[in-house]
């Protein structure tokens, strides 16, 4: 973590962490095991059950049903695309933790050249026979959104995914190395998990999986004006924050200035999917701070929680804490060091 405030990512893996080679190799592990998780039973049931929640909130009674019927016919296929457009080595390379030519295979015009069509034709037949004798419209009085509601769906998802836990998760795979090198894993491994899935999200995000499955096939489904619907939960406040950084993240670059940021941020002042007057005192309250919270490599929770718009997760040290015991305490491993503020201390001092 004191690595990546402070810059030296690159000086402390050449000159105090882990040798380069071992750090590609454990990246490749952590994207493996993350995508396992994501094949499991229950991460797949987690989706399709907040997919079907966010079904019932649709404003048209038909859509509902349509809605529900989609979820269950695709929410399988898409766990599968995702997998196979993953690649390991890919994403590893662009952290600059593995040395390869990998990573031109996340450039954004080589997966829809030489990516889309491989894909399409393998689940072409799986399409054909999930429609088939579907009458055009019939149940329904206006025309089916389907690309608006897999973009938006897609969207939500993507925002409610909890990847603190997963990379929390994951840190636990540490606690079978020795100690002197325990807490540095714990450190690459939260901090690079959270790195890796938001990587993932970016590159496959709701306009490339729906057109990977058929949702936004064509010119008509796939207006780039339509935007997704806001997360409903009962904190709107949290809910306003999650969806505006949700629609702006992906336009904010590299070096962009705080003027380019902040007329980024305004600009989700016209998104008509979403409620225009409590984006606009969202906006109007708190854009400058969350302009500069955009530039941080956070999920979109992470950045609210920064902000205050959503709440932060109780991280209070218990009544009868260990950290008085001393280094042999604070050092155990990252949750710990964490528990007493002294990773950094671990850091210089045990963990090299």
């Amino acid at each position: 973590m004191t690595a990546a405030q402070c810059g030296a990512v690159d000086h402390c893996k050449q000159n105090a962490w882990l040798g380069t080679d071992v750090l590609c190799v454990q990246c490749k592990q952590i994207v493996n095991i993350l995508l396992d998780m994501v094949k499991a039973s229950p991460i797949q049931d987690t989706i399709k059950n907040f997919l079907h929640k966010q079904c019932s909130h649709l404003p048209v009674v038909p859509l509902i049903a349509q809605c529900n019927l989609l979820v269950d016919q695709y929410e399988t296929m898409m766990v599968t695309v995702l997998e196979k457009q993953v690649n390991p080595e890919a994403l590893c390379s662009s952290l600059r933790l593995c040395s390869s030519d990998q990573a031109e295979f996340w450039n954004s015009e080589l997966l829809q050249e030489k990516l889309f069509p491989l894909i399409q034709e393998h689940l072409y037949n799986a399409h054909v026979k999930a429609t088939q004798g579907e009458s055009e419209g019939a149940d329904l009085p206006i025309p089916k959104p389907m690309c608006w509601m897999c973009k938006s769906f897609m969207s939500q998802l993507e925002a409610v995914i909890p990847k603190t836990v997963i990379a929390k998760a994951a840190t636990k795979l540490c606690l079978i190395l020795p100690a002197s090198i325990a807490g540095v894993c714990q450190c690459l491994v939260e901090k690079y998990t959270i790195i890796l899935l938001d990587i993932v999200l970016e590159k496959l995000g709701p306009q490339l999986l729906c057109k990977l499955l058929f949702m936004c096939a064509t010119d008509e489904n796939c207006e780039a004006g339509l935007t997704v619907i806001p997360v409903l939960d009962a904190d709107f406040t949290c809910d306003t924050c999650l969806a505006v950084t949700s629609a702006i993240k992906p336009t904010i670059r590299q070096n962009m200035t705080q003027a380019e940021v902040e007329a980024a941020v305004l600009k989700a002042h016209g998104e008509p999917g979403m409620a225009w007057k409590e984006i606009q005192t969202f906006l109007k309250n708190h854009h400058t701070e969350l302009s500069l919270l955009l530039h941080k490599q956070w999920d979109h929770r992470m950045t609210c929680q920064a902000l205050g718009a959503c709440p932060a997760p109780a991280n209070a040290a218990p009544q009868h804490s260990g950290c008085a015991v001393g280094q042999s305490y604070w050092c155990r491993n990252l949750e710990t060091a964490k528990e007493c503020g002294a990773i950094s201390h671990c850091l210089t001092h045990v963990w090299h």
